[in-house]
């Protein structure tokens, strides 16, 4: 019922309908699921986090869970807890490329260069595996070594026939910043 009023988009009957059901069937993890991803649509995410939370710990070998909870915890801003999160899932292997790059992201934003640049690097495949390589050119670059991150992204672009264009375009962006326009044309 809650999926039928959600796609009528009765957002606020399908909450009412969760929220009812979890009431009586506090053990319904797939149930809870739901209703946390319906939470983050609304974007009540301190809701959402109680759910994925409980979840979390009843079923502590579930990567989605754990995941999620991950990624809602960084919504709210809450490192040090999602950086909790996402190492247990990138030491158990679970989901491991996606927590490597927002392990890179946590770092680079706490100011972790080093860490960052490690996690980034971590990620060999998948949905981030070509930001998180653009990121460590750019950390390089910033770091003052653009032969480096020349380099890195020259050998991506051998890896990566279909997206030289946006390589292309990182490196160029990087020498333009640092002042290198003959080298960027």
């Amino acid at each position: 019922l809650a999926r039928v009023l959600q796609s009528q988009g009765k957002t606020e009957g399908a909450r009412s309908v969760l929220a009812n059901y979890l009431d009586r069937q506090p053990h319904a993890h797939s149930a809870r699921m739901s209703y946390g991803r319906l939470l983050v649509g609304a974007e009540d995410f301190e809701g959402a986090k109680e759910q994925f939370m409980q979840v979390s710990e009843a079923l502590p070998d579930n990567a989605d869970a754990r995941y999620a909870y991950a990624i809602v915890l960084m919504q709210l801003e809450q490192s040090d807890l999602a950086k909790a999160q996402f190492e247990k899932l990138a030491f158990a292997g679970k989901r491991e490329n996606s927590s490597w790059y927002y392990l890179g992201q946590l770092a680079e934003v706490g100011g972790d260069i080093e860490r960052a640049l490690t996690n980034y690097r971590r990620v060999e495949r998948g949905e981030f595996r070509l930001n998180a390589q653009i990121r460590v050119a750019v950390m390089l670059s910033q770091s003052g070594d653009i032969p480096g991150a020349r380099a890195h992204l020259q050998g991506m672009r051998r890896q990566y026939h279909a997206e030289r264009v946006r390589l292309y375009r990182a490196e160029a962006d990087i020498l333009v910043r640092a002042e290198q326009l003959e080298d960027a044309v």
